[in-house]
């Protein structure tokens, strides 16, 4: 090898010893280094702040007993049952808190079917608006709603009784009086359900999720957690596919709404709404950009439950959305891209990168960020 050549080699590799990334540009890590770090949280509320709001939340949202007898027969038990709903069943955290329960598109409460397909309630905590309409500016608005309606049935009289009978020391530890005299809005048991939903917002809050494969890569001391094939589906996110236009920050969603096509197929017709100004609008199938932090565990997908794979799902993106079935307009962002079957392959295992990253315990093969519960057999529900 002749001098020239030596120098040219060595040139070479001091520039790739440089090179923090090999398979991402300086341009792509800038890009992505905004996904990382979730920050900062929305405001939470005055309850959700007290000391013990969260452990009492946490006991609460485990309960399979603060839910409604059974009105009728079926996939829950039969008629009158009680036990079978709690806030885990349809946000199971051992499967990205999601409604893990496969083989219907929407959600199975105690007064039917909820109509939609609940979102993750990991990372809730750092959005902005809350539900697949929107129009909860507050997360203990959002939690209030099942509990009043078909995922718990209950009404907020009974609530503020089922409290009163098995958490009384618990509640009355946070400060809290049974009158309801604390709430500036409210009194009697509508200020005990209020309460109640924000020392359920305590412990929601502590959910988060930020230690996943994609996360560790953008580490630089740790450039080397991703497969090629999940380097080219990030660079796709990024690039030519665009995702990244509403799925992006830390949470991978811009926390706006958008009309992207979806026929409305069983459940269900959801119209969809928007926050215009502080007032609600109906804007015409429009749903929340959702997270896609776990969302290789949160099948079905979209707010209809349309699919159980993410190959369909970036599939669907591929050509545009559908074409007809959906109310409203599609959004100017929802076009045909020139992705092939294997860029699809490759966006696919780039979004699987996503999951929480468990931490499994050697001698009992539990994960330990999960709580005990998850592994509490008295906790399961009918």
């Amino acid at each position: 090898m002749t001098v020239r050549r030596v120098a040219i080699f060595a040139v070479l590799v001091a520039a790739g010893a440089c090179d923090e990334s090999p398979g991402f540009t300086e341009r792509e890590l800038k890009i992505l280094s905004n996904y990382t770090n979730l920050g900062k949280q929305s405001e939470a509320s005055l309850v959700a702040g007290l000391d013990g709001a969260v452990e009492l939340g946490q006991a609460l949202y485990f309960d399979c007993n603060l839910s409604a007898p059974l009105p009728a027969d079926s996939d829950l038990g039969l008629a009158g049952d009680t036990g079978t709903i709690s806030c885990n069943t349809c946000h199971d955290l051992e499967q990205g808190g999601a409604d893990a329960r496969l083989g219907a598109p929407t959600s199975l409460g105690v007064g039917g079917f909820v109509g939609v397909n609940v979102p993750t309630v990991y990372n809730s905590g750092w959005r902005e608006t809350w539900g697949w309409t929107a129009k909860h500016t507050s997360l203990r608005s959002q939690i209030s709603v099942p509990l009043e309606m078909a995922p718990h049935a209950l009404t907020r009289a009974e609530v503020a009784a089922y409290i009163e009978a098995n958490y009384s020391d618990e509640y009355l530890a946070l400060g809290l009086p049974f009158d309801g005299s604390n709430c500036e809005d409210s009194v009697g048991e509508d200020c005990v359900f209020s309460n109640v939903a924000e020392i359920l917002e305590a412990y929601v809050r502590t959910l988060r999720s930020e230690d996943s494969r994609f996360d560790r890569h953008m580490n630089p001391k740790n450039r080397d957690v991703l497969t090629d094939e999940e380097i080219r589906g990030a660079k796709l996110f990024i690039g030519r596919a665009s995702c990244n236009e509403c799925h992006n920050g830390p949470t991978f969603s811009d926390d706006r709404h958008h009309n992207i096509g979806v026929s409305q197929i069983g459940g269900t017709w959801n119209e969809g709404v928007v926050i215009t100004e502080g007032e609600h609008k109906m804007e015409l199938g429009h749903f929340p950009t959702p997270t896609l932090r776990n969302v290789g565990k949160t099948a079905p997908y979209m707010h209809n439950g349309l699919t159980d794979g993410l190959w369909d799902v970036v599939d669907f993106y591929r050509f545009g959305g559908h074409d007809t079935g959906y109310p409203g307009t599609k959004s100017d962002l929802i076009q045909p891209l020139n992705l092939s079957e294997e860029d699809v392959d490759d966006i696919v295992a780039f979004l699987k990168s996503l999951d929480e990253i468990p931490d499994i315990d050697e001698e009992t093969g539990r994960d330990l960020k999960l709580p005990p519960e998850i592994y509490d057999d008295t906790r399961t529900c009918r």
